[in-house]
């Protein structure tokens, strides 16, 4: 028998053992919690401390903090208000939590923060009902009627927050602030982030007048849901070197992402679908130059790995200049996959390009650009040409259209290589076209569908003969049986 003794120490060692587990698993937690705040807070190595629970309800009452004024600075509003707490630094940042703001149509915004470049954050408030009524063509100008508003402010974390029915949900001008995770629902218009190095991710941006705007240099905006918007969904505006990628940018009354005069700027794996006009658009993009001249081969925006799906344009270029379109997938819009518009120096590679009712690809007065080893399918017109010149038309695959390749009033241009399966029409020229040079396409036209009697026939001869054969087999039968 075990003895009693021996009971107690495997009870003890037992006991040790899952004290010693608990204290691993809580340790580890904690530790997930940390690192998983720090990702927001641009790998600075801040702690975010668990704060209390407790909420403050200021409804009717802004907040106002310019940390160039003694009187309402940082450590002013710290030391005099419960909902405000921290130091300032990237260990321990200021920090304004669990704020209720109900401004009630007001005109002042519900925070403003101005001349601020010490670390803090922005946690888990509610800011609405904060209205301006006067009308500015230019949005950037807005600087009352919002949520959260920024001016001169560097080194936030703007987080959870939900910022709805204001003139703007949060307006930033500044450097090095991350916007994320936020819910921005029905204001006039949603985030509008105007400086450097600023990050806007995983945000929900829905019902807004349009949903992103941003303008300045090395920005990144990524993950976001942007949706419902009555204008644009993201709207960059005379900005350079930003980033817009992963996306989902959806049912906006207009576009959904949207380049206004900007430069090398990447929109990367984003998914615009179902937009009432543009899955993405650009235009005005013109460059880069050098002393006066345009370099090519420098490269401007870059469009890659985007689905632009179901909207009445795929992807839309205006009067832009030396533009990448690459690995896009670009299905089912109402009237072109890809179009170009007065556009030239771009490149057209790679794409998919299904069931587009117009044209796959259509080109404008567009000349010296390259259309290369696309994959078309399913259009009116494969790949439509007017009065545009000097396109290169190489390698690519054009299946089940009516036309595969049209060209009206349309010079200079090289087709070669392309492989044109069950077309209508394989080739077509309008009006006077000159210099178009065609080498080494593979054309396999759809024949038309004429009636076949040749199956028919035979089926009926056949029948015809196996029935004479059994009515001969039949009287022979009877006969022999009479006889």
């Amino acid at each position: 028998m075990i003895s009693k003794k021996l009971i107690l120490v495997i009870l003890l060692y037992i006991s040790l053992f899952w004290l010693i587990f608990s204290s691993i698993s809580i340790i580890s937690d904690l530790n997930l919690d940390i690192n998983y705040n720090n990702v927001y807070l641009l790998n600075k190595n801040v702690k975010l401390d668990l704060k209390s629970s407790k909420s403050w309800n200021l409804t009717g009452t802004s907040i106002y903090i310019n940390d160039k004024d003694p009187t309402c600075n940082w450590s002013k509003t710290a030391n005099e208000n419960g909902w405000c707490t921290g130091l300032g630094t990237w260990k321990d940042p200021y920090t304004i939590e669990n704020v209720i703001i109900d401004m009630k149509n007001n005109s002042a915004n519900c925070l403003t923060i101005i001349n601020s470049s010490v670390p803090y954050i922005i946690r888990n408030c509610h800011f609405y009902n904060s209205r301006s009524y006067e009308y500015l063509d230019n949005p950037y100008w807005y600087l009352e009627g919002g949520g959260i508003m920024l001016y001169n402010v560097s080194n936030g974390l703007i987080t959870r927050n939900n910022c709805s029915s204001n003139t703007f949900g949060i307006l930033a001008y500044g450097l090095n602030n991350s916007i994320n995770e936020n819910s921005i629902v029905n204001n006039d218009n949603g985030i509008i982030c105007y400086g450097y190095d600023n990050i806007i991710s995983i945000n929900t941006v829905t019902k807004n007048g349009f949903g992103i705007l941003i303008g300045g240099m090395y920005n990144i905006v990524s993950l976001n849901k942007v949706n419902k918007s009555e204008y644009y969904g993201i709207w960059a505006y005379g900005s350079d070197l930003n980033s817009i990628s992963e996306n989902s940018v959806s049912f906006n009354n207009r576009t959904g992402i949207f380049l206004e005069e900007c430069m090398r700027t990447s929109i990367y794996k984003n998914e615009c679908t179902n937009n009432k006009m543009h899955g993405i658009y650009i235009d005005g993009s013109m460059g880069p130059y050098f002393n006066g001249e345009l370099y090519p081969s420098e490269g401007n925006n870059w469009v890659s790995g985007n689905q632009a799906n179901n909207n009445l344009y795929g992807i839309k270029l205006n009067y832009t200049e030396n533009e990448h379109i690459i690995n896009n997938t670009i299905n089912n819009n109402e009237f072109s996959g890809i179009d170009l518009y007065e556009s030239n120096y771009n490149s057209i590679l790679n794409n998919k390009i299904n069931g587009n009712e117009f044209s796959g690809i259509n080109l404008y007065e567009s000349d010296y650009s390259s259309i290369l080893n696309n994959k078309i399918n399913g259009s009116y017109y494969g790949i439509n040409l007017n009065q545009s010149r000097f396109i290169e038309i190489i390698q690519n695959s054009i299946n089940n259209s009516f036309y595969g390749i049209s060209l009206t009033s349309s010079d200079f241009n090289t087709i070669s290589f392309n492989v044109i399966y069950y077309n209508k029409i394989c080739f077509i020229e309008h009006g006077e076209c000159y210099g178009n040079i065609y080498e080494d396409n593979d054309c396999i036209k759809l024949k038309d569908k004429k009636q076949d009697w040749t199956l028919l026939i035979i089926i009926t001869v056949s029948a015809s003969l196996t029935i004479a054969v059994i009515i001969f087999i039949f009287l022979l039968y009877r006969r022999r049986i009479s006889s």
